[in-house]
């Protein structure tokens, strides 16, 4: 009986506790501080700002300039043969003009390169270059 009870509960506990487990594979969130603690995160996150940035400038969407990271919203990372990196940002114009509400997925390969997967932005508020 005992040993029955015993059984139960350790099957009760394994099944529990790999609930919780991250799915191997999957996208796992990030804090804030994760991603600022880790030199490819806060890379992914620059360089995937500056190239949804570069898109909206060549597609007229907002006005030529230096666009950066204002709010860091939310991030997730998932390991495969490299990390992808999924970040909501918004990234703003150096002169406060245009904020971008953006979407994006770096990938950042095992050789350190980075390259955007996928992005959409909206402007919150800006305006077109002249």
């Amino acid at each position: 009986m005992k040993s029955s009870l015993l059984l139960i509960f350790v099957a009760l506990f394994c099944c529990f506790n790999l609930s919780f487990q991250q799915v191997p594979g999957g996208y796992q969130n990030l804090t804030n501080k994760q991603v600022y603690a880790s030199k490819a995160a806060t890379g992914a996150l620059n360089y995937g700002a500056k190239q949804v940035a570069n898109h909206a400038i060549a597609n007229k969407h907002v006005a030529n300039g230096t666009y950066t990271v204002y709010k860091l919203l939310s991030a997730q990372e998932q390991v495969v043969a490299g990390t992808n990196y999924k970040f909501h940002a918004y990234i703003h114009s150096a002169n406060n003009a245009t904020l971008l509400d953006s979407n994006y997925t770096v990938f950042h390969s095992l050789n350190g390169t980075n390259t955007v997967k996928q992005w959409s932005h909206r402007i919150l508020k800006g305006y077109l270059k002249n």
